[in-house]
């Protein structure tokens, strides 16, 4: 399975150093099932995504956390 998802940040933890464009995130995965031999059941999955991407969200997510003023977490 092929897949996109969007990220959206609510107005209150955005500050004025991006753009909206750069408070935008999309982000692509790919999804591989590895069914049983009857088809209906899932033994197991693997999930691809854009490592280079993900990590622009990671630091969309801490930016947003500061600009709440909340306490950085460990991943």
């Amino acid at each position: 399975m092929w897949c996109t998802g969007e990220a959206s940040f609510h107005d209150e933890v955005r500050d004025s150093g991006l753009s909206e464009e750069g408070w935008t995130y999309q982000g692509e995965y790919i999804f591989i099932f590895d069914m049983d031999e009857s088809g209906e059941k899932t033994e197991s999955v693997v999930e691809f995504l854009d490592s280079k991407e993900t990590e622009r969200l990671r630091g969309l997510m801490r930016r947003a956390r500061e600009n709440l003023g909340e306490p950085e977490t460990s991943p």
